[in-house]
This record gives C-alpha cells, sequence and structure tokens, in this order.
C-alpha cells in the first residue's frame, strides 16, 4: 500500500513509528575473528525477529556457518572451528561443516588429478561483498550479496555471484545463485550445496522426507541399508559413514528435503527446483564426536570430474553462458 492523496502510511511506515533503530527487529552485524587458525576471518552474522540467526561467511566461498533456531542449533559444527583466509587446506585435512558450503564449481565428489574432493569454490573468499537493509511490506529484509571467481591461467574462468535474504518475521533463507562462464572457452562445472544438520534437530526421534523417484546406495557399505537409509540413528561407536544418491522429480516445480523432530519441536526444510538441481545426496555419518546427516542438492551426481566426464555426463557452460539457482531453507514450530 504506497502513501496516496490522503496521506495513508504504507506497512512500513508503520513498522518505523515502532522502534528506534532497525535492528530492534533484525540485527546485522559485519565483524572479523580473533585467535586461533579462526584469525581474520570475516563473518557477517543476521539475527531476525522471526527467532532465526545464522552467520555468513565470505571468506569461505559465502557459505553459511553457524544457524540456530529459538536458541536451538540446527546444524554440524567442527570440533576444530573454522579456518581464517589463507588456509588451503583440503577437505580431507579441514572440514568446514555448518549450515552450507558449496562444492564445485570445477569438481564434486572424490578427488581426482588436479582436482580435489568437492572442489576449490569453497575455499575462495567472496569479494564485492555488500550488506544491504530494505523495509519491505509488514517488516524489513536484508541482503548479503558476493562474487567468488574461479580462475587461473589456461583454464576457463567461472563466476558465482551468490545473494542471500532473509526476512524479520519468516524464519527462511533464500539463496539465489548466478554462474557464469566469464572467459573465451567452454568450461565444465559442478555445483553441490553441502546442507549439514546436527544435534538436537538431528537425533533418533527426527523423521527424513526426501522426494525422490529412485535411490542407489553408493557402495556396498550403504547397500546394506539402502531400505532403512531415512531413518536417523543415535551416535555409534564404529560407525562407517553411507552416501545415497536421490533422483528428484523432474516434473515437479519445487522439491521439499524436510526433517522434522517433535523433541526438540522443530523441523526445517531445503526447497530446490529439480530443473536446476536434479538430485539429492544424502550423507550419513553417525558417528560419535562426528554426528552429522548431509542434504546436498546437485547439478550432477557427485561421482568426481574424471568419471563424470568418461560418462559424457558433465554439464558445460559455453563463453557467456550462465545457470541460475534458487533454494530456500525455512525452519518451523512443531506442537
Amino acid at each position: 500500500m504506497k502513501k496516496g492523496a490522503e496521506g495513508m502510511k504504507t506497512d512500513a511506515d508503520r513498522v518505523r513509528g515502532w522502534m528506534g533503530h532497525p535492528d530492534q527487529q533484525l540485527q546485522v552485524r559485519r565483524f572479523r575473528l580473533s585467535g586461533g587458525r579462526e584469525e581474520g576471518l570475516e563473518c557477517i552474522d543476521v539475527q531476525a525477529g522471526s527467532g532465526l540467526s545464522f552467520t555468513v561467511v565470505p571468506g569461505h566461498g559465502m557459505s553459511i556457518q553457524a544457524c540456530r533456531y529459538r536458541g536451538i542449533n540446527l546444524t554440524y559444527l567442527p570440533f576444530g572451528g573454522s579456518s581464517g583466509p589463507g588456509m588451503t587446506w583440503q577437505m580431507e585435512e579441514y572440514f568446514e561443516g555448518g549450515l552450507m558450503f558449496t562444492c564445485g564449481l570445477d569438481n564434486t565428489g572424490p578427488a581426482n588429478g588436479s582436482y580435489g574432493l568437492h572442489g576449490l569454490v569453497r575455499r575462495l573468499p567472496a569479494q564485492n561483498v555488500t550488506v544491504s537493509r530494505r523495509f519491505v511490506e509488514g517488516g524489513q529484509e536484508v541482503e548479503i550479496k558476493g562474487q567468488v571467481i574461479q580462475s587461473g591461467l589456461a583454464v576457463p574462468s567461472l563466476v558465482l555471484e551468490r545473494r542471500i535474504r532473509c526476512g524479520d518475521l519468516i524464519p527462511e533463507i533464500w539463496i539465489h545463485d548466478r554462474i557464469f562462464n566469464a572467459s573465451g572457452i567452454p568450461a565444465g562445472w559442478m555445483i553441490m550445496y553441502h546442507f549439514n544438520i546436527g544435534w538436537p534437530l538431528l537425533s533418533p526421534k527426527a523423521r527424513l522426507h526426501i522426494p525422490g523417484i529412485s535411490i542407489k546406495p553408493k557402495n556396498e557399505t550403504a547397500a546394506r541399508d539402502l531400505d532403512t537409509c531415512l531413518r536417523v540413528l543415535g551416535p555409534q561407536p564404529r560407525w562407517q559413514p553411507q552416501v545415497f544418491f536421490h533422483t528428484l522429480d523432474p516434473e515437479a516445480d519445487r522439491a521439499r528435503i524436510a526433517i522434522e523432530n517433535h523433541e526438540a519441536g522443530i523441523g526445517a526444510a531445503i526447497t530446490v527446483n529439480p530443473g536446476q538441481l536434479p538430485y539429492l545426496t544424502q550423507w550419513r555419518d553417525f558417528r560419535e564426536g562426528e554426528y552429522v546427516l548431509g542434504l546436498e542438492p546437485c547439478n550432477v551426481l557427485p561421482l568426481g570430474r574424471s568419471r563424470t566426464e568418461a560418462q559424457n555426463r558433465l554439464p558445460v557452460l559455453e563463453p557467456g553462458e550462465e545457470r541460475q539457482m534458487d533454494l530456500t531453507f525455512r525452519v518451523w514450530d512443531l506442537q
């Protein structure tokens, strides 16, 4: 509702009238960590009136680290914490966890040749990072933008432009990515969004729903539990991690991957467009001290760059061509 000739106020005007600083309902803080291997790591912290809070880390490819709802943790966070700028450890040496980090753009899956496990982009710092806030109908909204460039000598230049938005009233994070080939040669590309669910949202009381049309185990270890792959166990002393590949319904406009835990009193869901991300990798790691469930939408199965090329399944962006990805992560209360 816009202000008319009668001088009527918009909803945004009414919201402003109830507060001094906008941080009363949607607090945004930009800061750097100090001490240990986290030294110098830039963070952007968002705390919304809906009860949702999360931390964006530009230095880790615009990943989202800590995430809580009404004070309840939703993610897996590694024992060693985060790593600051200049740390170039491989995935085997440092797994950042958090709500979501990006795998790609050169590789998803096993390391092979010059391609590391799950690719390079998660370790690249973003540039042109901006934080903006605006009043919208009924409240306000924050948008965090950044650009991650993966380039090198005699290889294609791929650019990931990410926008992360959150409002003050609805406990939901919107992620919009634009991936484009900025070079003059064709570029093979792979992308996977590595969501990591942790305790107390993750527990044997949790119920998992994945709307796939087919499921395939990665190996014999996973095949043994194929029929119960959606079941959540408690921490196990001698657990072997398992991976399952789900194919989403290509005819659906949206696919909603959900987990609900009545004991914790909350549910959460990742929503994707199967036309953009037709697969979901499910990673079950129920080891004691490493208790995590990976829910990982992807544009191609994460079998590794070399194997994907050999099967003629590697997506290719021509010079100047682009793709767009849209995801949401939403939380709600359970009765």
